[in-house]
């Protein structure tokens, strides 16, 4: 994260240097991996794994007590059942006029650490500090707490990609973000309602969107060569958030399985947790993770930051604090605000 101006905090994600420098081959790209699914009485099938490549996905199928896993296109029968529709986060089957829903799902764990020790609110309030408050891109740690205090209009400037997948996943984690933060989140249908614009360009056109969106900061462009996505927000002087844009390049994303992890990461970090980092984890916060969906501990740190009892502007030290005293009453209740459906 890097301060663009004295007001405005830049989200860097997946920068390429946790690619390693290896050529990413399309053809083994798992947008989720290991999730657990959910499965529907009566299909016998189960969801292990989504493939997003370009021009294609692919659904990896299990049949109920068989160990083989099946590689299925969309228009492939698997057993009884069509593949009709492959999305990034679940499946639709078809059987004559049946329809079913196949999906996947992280279940959050929130009390588990990395290496399945407990999270103890000492780490948590470490990992609350470090996302919340410090800088990856420099030694600068923030003085102040900062969060919305007015309601939050998303606007999808959808120029590539599948426009109609975008929205729904953009709302499904919206419809998250807003139960676990209790503040007024939407999706809105005009840019004039927004103060939220999240921009969906293939990299060819990102040159267009720079100049649309931040016409005076040249090294916006730079940064976004060297992740697969970022955003920026902007504070006022009393440190309440009050606009942010992000920017996905849907080509790019998917090639690397990242488009749900980068709708999912710089939406949440445009509520005032800005930080990535790698001591934090379980976490989508840290970029050498392969979550694609908010973890128990990530639920933990948002619902904390929107605790009305945490304000924008408390000094950082004040803010640790009141964190501190009332993180046992919020890590208890995140168990009950898993994902939308």
């Amino acid at each position: 994260m890097v301060p663009i101006a004295a007001s405005a905090i830049l989200l860097v994600a997946v920068a390429a240097a946790n690619l390693g420098g290896a050529t990413v081959t399309t053809d083994t790209v798992i947008e989720l991996k290991n999730p657990q699914s959910e499965r529907p009485e009566g299909i016998g099938i189960e969801l292990r794994g989504i493939v997003i490549i370009p021009g294609r996905s692919l659904a990896m199928l299990e049949r109920r007590n068989s160990k083989t896993v099946i590689r299925a296109s969309e228009g492939q029968k698997v057993g009884d059942w069509t593949i009709e529709r492959i999305l990034a986060d679940r499946v639709v089957l078809s059987r004559g006029e049946a329809r079913r829903e196949l999906k996947l799902s992280h279940k959050a764990r929130p009390n588990l650490g990395p290496d399945g020790g407990v999270l103890t609110d000492e780490r948590l309030i470490r990992d609350f500090d470090l996302v919340a408050f410090h800088n990856e891109h420099s030694s600068g740690i923030a003085r102040y707490l900062r969060k919305w205090v007015i309601p939050i209009r998303i606007y999808l400037d959808s120029r590539a990609g599948d426009a109609r997948e975008q929205r729904r996943l953009t709302k499904r984690h919206v419809r998250h973000l807003a139960k676990l933060t209790g503040h007024d989140i939407s999706v809105v249908e005009e840019p004039a309602g927004a103060n939220v614009v999240a921009v969906f360009e293939n990299e060819g056109g990102l040159s267009r969107v720079f100049q649309d969106y931040f016409p005076d900061a040249p090294e916006m462009e730079a940064l976004m060569n060297k992740s697969v996505c970022l955003g920026r927000y902007t504070a006022n002087g009393r440190s309440e958030i009050v606009g942010a844009v992000v920017i996905i390049p849907p080509d790019k994303a998917a090639s690397r399985g990242k488009l749900l992890h980068c709708i999912i990461e710089e939406l949440t970090q445009t509520l005032g947790l800005p930080n990535d980092s790698d001591e934090v984890a379980p976490s989508i916060f840290n970029d050498r993770s392969d979550y694609r969906d908010l973890t128990g501990h990530d639920m933990i740190l948002v619902r904390l930051l929107y605790d009305r009892r945490l304000y924008p502007g408390m000094e950082r030290q004040e803010a640790l604090r009141v964190a501190r005293k009332i993180l046992p009453q919020i890590r208890g209740s995140v168990i009950s605000a898993g994902p939308a459906p």
